[in-house]
């Protein structure tokens, strides 16, 4: 799958599942411009590492502001 083909899948699937009023893209803060809460935040994530088949720890998740930074970090794991 092309990089780019998997980051507009990410991107779309997140835009799905935060509960957010502003538009969402790469660039949405994670936590400042969207409603979730922490539980909410480990649902996604758990999702997409199903979804993928990688596994995020929290090392990797400490990076994480935006949702861009969420896709780079799966999309290092996909590819790999």
């Amino acid at each position: 799958m092309k990089t780019e083909t998997l980051e507009a899948e990410l991107i779309a699937l997140m835009g799905e599942r935060i509960p957010t009023e502003v538009p969402f893209g790469p660039d949405t803060d994670l936590v400042a411009d969207t409603a979730m809460d922490s539980v909410e935040l480990l649902e996604l994530i758990a999702e997409l590492e199903d979804r993928y088949g990688v596994s995020l720890d929290e090392e990797a998740l400490q990076s994480v502001l935006t949702a861009g930074d969420l896709v780079r970090v799966i999309l290092v794991r996909v590819e790999a």
